[in-house]
């Protein structure tokens, strides 16, 4: 393959200063393909994550990477809405439904379970990444 046609390719780091992932440092992929800026970049979180929007492949439900994308929008506008997710948690939509039925149930819970998995233990069979 052509190196010259290889689509750009970004590595980031996100790390909340602030609620339940506060102090952890999530890692990201973002592909861009040949028809951005018409269709999103795909984006992959890289970081096994305890997070009811995030799923324990990485794929992430953020709206303006599918149906609400745009092609004004910007990187700048994938990193606020990638920084969102981690500020504003919901379990609306969910990729990882036990995590979204914690949070619905029992907000301290669900805080202690992200602590216990960004410090790599394992929840409900599956373990998680330490990023602290």
């Amino acid at each position: 393959m052509d190196e010259s046609k290889t689509p750009p390719l970004l590595h980031l780091t996100i790390s909340p200063d602030e609620g339940y992932y506060k102090g952890g440092n999530i890692v990201f992929k973002v592909q861009f393909n040949e028809n951005y800026p018409i269709e999103p970049p795909a984006v992959l979180c890289l970081s096994k994550i305890f997070h009811p929007n995030i799923d324990t492949d990485g794929k992430i439900c953020l709206n303006i990477l599918r149906e609400d994308w745009s092609p004004a929008l910007d990187l700048q506008s994938i990193l606020i809405g990638l920084a969102f997710l981690f500020l504003e948690v919901t379990p609306k939509d969910p990729l990882n439904k036990f995590a979204a039925s914690v949070l619905r149930k029992d907000e301290g819970e669900f805080l202690q379970l992200v602590k216990r998995a960004m410090s790599g233990a394992f929840i409900d069979g599956v373990q998680y990444d330490f990023i602290l």
